[in-house]
């Protein structure tokens, strides 16, 4: 395979050194078998690489981890270790993997990542994704039998979708985050009472209903709404059961938008990490006579965000980041 920016051989001076960082993570992680794929494609493009298992951040010209930066306590040295890396490497050769936005809903034996350089989110990361052919979006679509449901607004109600109240996405410092979030939720409230008239359905995350804490914190904002025009579905569904009863979802930077597109229904995406923030409104002004955007283009620029495990020992998503990740260093 052609190597456009061979690494050199790591027994000759000047070479370009990539390290894999897994935070002493056992190997059965879901983490960790991540980034041993990465390192595979790596090798096998024929480039050097070297794992890391330590907390001590060792010099490297490309740093590859997992994830971003949480506050657990339990993660403390981890954490320490991962911020260090990002401070040194963003903008200047720094690759994170973590799960994935566009195959989430079809991804059910846990075979695809999502890779960005500098960050995951759309606003602070790069994926080398711009207009991009219809070459990989035909091939995900055809092996996952995905269409695009053309039945816009196939409901009469507003679902607010939430997501973790402590989620990384919502960045800024964890403890903070619920406030931050439960904020803007009654912004766009506020919001959707000039706008319309329709029922707003408020759903909590899947995994918020099965969390104490998270639990209080939405019976919380309920008792604190005077809005009767707001319903909260407690219920365990689907989410593309959910939408068989919506004329439109609300995100802050929630996946969610992106398979409420997918099943075609128009969504508000709030929040500029967002990979739907540039397709959709940014607010719910004229909500009422919103349509469905033309997600051809977008689907195809997505679907070279997200990469199945075959795809990285393989070296194919290194291939098609490295060009982008190179210029940085």
């Amino acid at each position: 395979m052609f190597n456009m920016f061979k690494t050199k051989n790591p027994s000759l001076d000047n070479q370009i050194v990539i390290k894999i960082f897994t935070e002493g993570l056992d190997k059965d992680t879901y983490a960790r078998k991540s980034l041993e794929a990465f390192r595979k494609g790596i090798e096998k493009a024929g480039d050097f690489s070297k794992v890391v298992r330590g907390l001590e951040y060792e010099e490297c010209d490309i740093a590859v981890i997992f994830g971003d930066v949480r506050d657990a306590p339990a993660k403390k040295k981890r954490m320490r270790l991962k911020a260090e890396i990002i401070g040194r490497h963003r903008g200047k050769g720094l690759i994170v993997i973590d799960t994935p936005v566009l195959m989430r809903p079809y991804d059910v034996k846990d075979e695809y990542r999502r890779i960005g350089i500098d960050s995951l989110f759309a606003d602070t990361g790069k994926f080398n994704n711009k207009n991009c052919s219809n070459d990989r979006w035909s091939q995900l679509s055809n092996t996952f039998n995905i269409s695009i449901n053309k039945d816009t607004h196939m409901g009469e109600n507003v679902y607010i979708l939430l997501q973790r109240f402590f989620d990384a996405s919502l960045k800024g410092s964890q403890k903070f985050r619920p406030q931050k979030y439960f904020e803007w939720l009654s912004k766009v409230i506020d919001e959707l009472s000039v706008e319309t008239s329709k029922k707003i359905v408020i759903r909590p995350h899947p995994g918020s209903l099965n969390n104490e804490n998270e639990l209080k914190l939405i019976e919380k904002f309920k008792n604190s709404i005077l809005n009767k025009n707001i319903i909260f579905d407690y219920k365990e569904k689907k989410l593309f059961d959910v939408l068989n009863d919506a004329f439109v979802t609300i995100t802050y930077n929630s996946g969610s938008a992106i398979d409420s597109l997918l099943y075609g229904v128009p969504n508000i995406t709030y929040d500029s990490g967002s990979h739907a923030y540039n397709i959709t409104p940014n607010d719910c002004k004229n909500i009422d006579s919103i349509v469905m955007p033309d997600i051809n283009q977008w689907l195809q620029n997505l679907s070279y965000v997200d990469w199945s495990l075959e795809d990285m020992k393989n070296g194919i998503s290194w291939i098609h980041l490295k060009k982008e990740v190179f210029n940085d260093i």
